[in-house]
């Protein structure tokens, strides 16, 4: 039997869930699972008055007293499956499930097996057959985001929870408790639905399995298909091939759809490390990375230049025979021939892989933010930063 997540009126198990969970004496296994010893007189005489509650309505559906018994609910269902779709059943697994007879030979040679008898049942169940959605799984709880130890502890409140609301659950076989825990997960999944349209004096919404149920559990019941199945997900039964294609081109769908989106992302993060993602070209980056290593660099052009910063180690106080003025920087860098000694110090203080970004990041900062013909040593962050105490504008000389 298969769940019809999309039409909760008319899902087997859901309709299943209602009835255990009304009469959980039956989870025992030691009694019918419908009580009584006339079972088709009860539900003759409880269908004839739903009929006749709903004459009017048959009526105008152009239905006429008889054209609907007790059968039409086989015979419609057999008909859906075996004439519904132009990809039904085979006919031999839906004889074998209803209990009728091939007939002849057949009935010697042709057995029952799980592969027909599932698609038997999903079709029972009336999921499209022509849809990727007939390949939905029934509702299910997923743990599988969190955590071993998280995912451990969530099943064992579940089990606590439900056995909890379940008179002598201790004695409910294994296999009977798998259907309990499916059935629950069910009346989870469709909560909203049950709460909205179940009358206020029915058994279900009575029972003890439907009050009080933790927010928890609903953030964590779900149905899945094959494109996005997880260690938690249910096995997929019963799925022809046409459906497992439809499956697979939705899989593609969302990937490509995926794909759409993190692509311009992909490449404006790789163009912004590469120093192209903008048309500022990341100049706070520039800014930090050079600022950040301002110190350590005057130290090092001024140490090639013999203008070390030297203190006394008993005071503290500046030689002033060693006193550094931006006359005599600008002096010593009008006398530097070598500027490629100059450039390898500065290399020293960036690795390697950056230097090319570096060196595009360097050359926008020079023409946006410190001209030659504006800035004279005064207006960028770089120049105030190096020399806070400059009050004249600096001429360079031609070379």
């Amino acid at each position: 039997m298969y769940s019809n997540p999309f039409k909760p009126w008319m899902c087997p198990v859901l309709a299943l869930s209602r009835y255990i969970f009304s009469f959980p004496d039956t989870l025992k296994g030691d009694m019918p699972l419908f009580e009584g010893g006339s079972q088709y007189s009860r539900y003759q005489k409880n269908f004839a008055a739903i009929l006749e509650k709903l004459k009017p309505e048959l009526k105008i559906m152009g239905h006429q007293e008889g054209d609907i018994g007790t059968h039409s609910c086989r015979k419609g269902v057999a008909t859906f499956i075996a004439s519904g779709c132009t990809v039904s059943p085979p006919i031999a697994p839906l004889c074998i499930r209803a209990g009728w007879v091939l007939g002849g030979m057949k009935d010697k040679y042709i057995f029952h097996e799980n592969a027909g008898d599932q698609y038997v049942g999903r079709c029972a169940s009336l999921l499209d057959q022509l849809s990727k959605e007939f390949a939905v799984s029934t509702p299910y709880f997923d743990f599988s985001e969190l955590s071993d130890y998280d995912r451990n502890e969530m099943k064992k409140k579940l089990n606590k929870f439900v056995k909890s609301r379940i008179p002598n659950s201790d004695i409910i076989r294994n296999q009977t408790w798998n259907v309990a825990m499916n059935c629950f997960a069910c009346v989870c999944y469709h909560y909203k639905y049950l709460s909205e349209t179940l009358h206020p004096q029915c058994t279900f919404r009575a029972s003890s399995i439907f009050r009080d149920i933790p927010k928890e559990f609903f953030d964590h019941v779900r149905v899945t298909h094959p494109w996005n199945m997880t260690k938690d997900s249910p096995s997929l039964t019963g799925v022809p091939p046409h459906v497992l294609c439809l499956a697979q081109l939705e899989g593609l769908r969302i990937e490509i759809e995926t794909l759409k989106k993190e692509l311009p992302r992909t490449i404006e993060r790789m163009l912004d490390n590469r120093g192209f993602s903008s048309t500022g070209l990341n100049t706070t980056k520039v800014i930090e990375a050079i600022t950040g290593k301002y110190e350590t660099i005057v130290a090092d052009v001024l140490k090639k230049l013999n203008f070390e910063h030297l203190q006394k180690k008993d005071n503290h106080q500046v030689d002033s025979d060693y006193i550094i003025t931006e006359e005599s920087i600008e002096t010593k860098f009008d006398n530097i021939i070598d500027l490629t000694e100059t450039e390898k110090d500065l290399k020293r203080h960036f690795p390697k892989n950056r230097w090319n970004k570096l060196h595009l990041q360097i050359i926008y900062f020079a023409r946006e933010h410190c001209p030659a013909h504006a800035c004279h040593g005064l207006a960028c962050i770089i120049c105030k930063t190096c020399f806070p105490t400059r009050v004249g504008k600096v001429m360079h000389r031609k070379a």
